[in-house]
């Protein structure tokens, strides 16, 4: 018996990818695009193949891991992939361990990369970002 796909019938009713939208699990995406818009807390919009024009609006601490992998041009992240997880422990605020969604391996990166940034006031936390190794006729 062929499989019965649900998880088109789970989907969070949003404008953005959301914790939610990964229940199921990690999903990898291709960057179709990036936009900047003017809003502070999330003034970055990743359109990816599929999104069906709900974008991924990482926080700051995504942002900054991709910034460093990636480099600061947006434009530049086109096509390129990248492995989004639930990380239960994330808090917001006084929310705590309400889950967010992070990244754990980028594609367009030769080697493992550690990167310690701070995840709130006075404390670092180190992010293991892995390669995600692309076919050559990608």
């Amino acid at each position: 018996m062929e499989a019965l796909d649900l998880s088109g019938t789970i989907k969070a009713n949003s404008d953005q990818l959301n914790v939610d939208d990964l229940v199921a699990g990690p999903i990898t995406i291709q960057v179709e695009g990036v936009k900047l818009i003017s809003d502070p807390k999330q003034s970055v919009h990743i359109y990816y193949y599929g999104c069906g024009n709900k974008p991924f609006k990482p926080c700051l601490t995504v942002r900054r891991i991709l910034i460093a992998l990636w480099g600061l041009d947006g434009n530049q992240w086109a096509n390129r992939w990248m492995n989004l997880y639930v990380d239960a422990s994330v808090s917001f605020g006084k929310q705590k361990n309400i889950g967010g969604i992070r990244v754990d391996a980028v594609s367009h990166i030769t080697s493992t990369a550690t990167i310690s940034l701070t995840v709130r006031r006075g404390m670092k936390q180190h992010f293991t970002i892995k390669p995600i190794q692309l076919e050559s006729n990608q």
